[in-house]
């Protein structure tokens, strides 16, 4: 009998504590995981300063995400006289100074082999490609680990011209600016690029221009860390109650998960 008043008790003081502390499990257990569409995703640094970026695609069933600054980060030159990627100015110090600012967070990054593309300057002959369209985990000198959006990226991402309106980051007047994309432009010395109304200008910007087009960088990130995280959240550190669905759901630090139905 006295062993049946203690199981009572303890129940019933451990359903008093779930009426009062939990909180809902939606609330805490997401919150590291990009959603599609998000505009605010913390992720590495840039001067010393957290980044936010926007997330326009996440690949639920391979874990992964494809993300690209808020805002520009710096207004720099495509290359000192070509538009090709593989060799560009630009390229090399994505994935050299920017990428090495980025801080451990830059261990989440997948490596991807862009597929090449071409502008035959007529507007009738191109072939651009999202950067959907890669090899993953590639490796060698035309692996990237930061790039540039392409020019199908800006149609295919965007909603519309308001969408793909950007602002430098470092800019106190916020004032709308051009940002750069990968693909080429009209002959070999262009570069497309989004202009500060958002519109897309595939025939292209003087790659050599470092006053007036900025760059915004774009990279793959891994979301099974996300993954990992997020359950040590749940099941780690110093416990906690959460709600989820019918049922709390009470985690001790370092011991187990116990369920418990709710209550209503």
């Amino acid at each position: 009998m006295k062993l049946k008043m203690k199981m009572k008790i303890f129940l019933f003081t451990l359903i008093a504590l779930l009426s009062s502390n939990c909180v809902a499990f939606s609330a805490i257990s997401f919150t590291g995981s990009p959603v599609a569409g998000q505009k605010d995703y913390e992720f590495g640094m840039y001067n010393n300063q957290p980044l936010k970026w926007r997330v326009l695609e996440v690949d639920t069933d391979n874990k992964r995400a494809l993300l690209v600054t808020e805002k520009a980060v710096i207004k720099k030159a495509y290359d000192d006289s070509s538009n090709a990627w593989l060799s560009s100015a630009v390229r090399t110090w994505l994935n050299g100074d920017f990428l090495n600012g980025l801080g451990d967070d830059k261990e989440k990054i997948i490596k991807v082999k862009l597929q090449n593309e071409t502008y035959d300057g007529t507007f009738t002959t191109y072939n651009y490609y999202k950067s959907s369209e890669v090899e993953w985990n590639a490796a060698g000198d035309d692996a990237d680990s930061v790039f540039l959006l392409s020019a199908a990226d800006a149609d295919y991402y965007f909603t519309d011209s308001n969408d793909r309106v950007c602002y430098l980051l470092t800019d106190p007047n916020q004032n709308a600016c051009f940002w750069w994309l990968r693909s080429p432009g009209f002959g070999d010395y262009c570069a497309a690029y989004v202009i500060a109304i958002g519109e897309v200008g595939y025939s292209g910007w003087d790659v050599d221009d470092n006053k007036y087009i900025a760059v915004r960088p774009a990279v793959w990130i891994n979301l099974s860390s996300e993954e990992t995280q997020k359950n040590n959240d749940i099941s780690g550190g110093s416990g906690g109650c959460y709600l989820f669905g019918k049922f709390f759901i009470l985690s001790l630090p370092g011991f187990f998960i116990l369920r418990i139905k709710k209550i209503n």
